[in-house]
């Protein structure tokens, strides 16, 4: 596998693809050094194959802000040919910002989201996900690396973001209804769990 390692450690290797697990395997954090106080600002993104932009930047073992930003965009109709898990932004490192910016018309998420202590606000965000139906506009990707404070985030409305333990039953056991003492049934009143079996979701996989 050594000889497929790409993006900051190992070599390049011409017509290869890269091994992108072990890539994470060595870099867990994925700092992507992409600089600070960058910022895409009044620019319209539009028939793209896959996605809008890339926004990153900031220190994940530290916690230093990138302070890059996408400001005052409009970016629509993306993801002609790759339709899912590629988001109109997709923003992670720590301390970015998205503000102002309006997304729509797409197969998938508008906004897919990792790290930590980003601000996303005032953006309008309107006819997405209308191929792929297990997302939302805003995409929180679970990550197996997290710092920072632990706290339940009020996002907009009824949507709440947490890096907190969800309260399932029984995960190991592929039991994922929520226990009665669950965050969710504290944080957010009135609500209440969409069923498995309405929403697709089986317990049985095969290796």
């Amino acid at each position: 596998m050594k000889e497929l390692l790409h993006q900051g450690t190992g070599e390049p290797a011409s017509e290869k693809i890269g091994s992108y697990l072990q890539h994470l395997y060595d870099n867990p954090v994925f700092n992507r050094e992409a600089g600070t106080n960058n910022g895409i600002v009044n620019c319209t993104i539009y028939n793209t194959g896959a996605g809008g932009i890339h926004l990153s930047g900031g220190d994940r073992l530290t916690l230093k802000p990138g302070n890059n930003y996408v400001e005052n965009c409009v970016i629509h109709n993306f993801n002609r040919i790759e339709k899912s898990y590629r988001a109109g932004i997709d923003i992670s490192g720590v301390g970015n910002r998205i503000s102002h910016c309006e997304m729509y018309n797409a197969p998938s998420m508008a906004i897919l989201l990792h790290g930590n202590d980003h601000l996303i606000e005032y953006n309008e965000i309107h006819h997405v996900c209308r191929e792929v139906h297990d997302q939302g506009a805003i995409f929180y990707k679970v990550e197996k690396i997290v710092n920072g404070k632990k706290e339940w985030l009020p996002f907009k409305d009824d949507n709440w973001i947490t890096d907190e333990d969800p309260g399932f039953v029984n995960p190991e056991e592929m039991n994922f209804e929520l226990k009665e003492d669950a965050k969710a049934f504290e944080k957010i009143p009135g609500f209440e769990p969409i069923p498995f079996s309405q929403i697709g979701v089986q317990n049985n996989f095969l290796n």
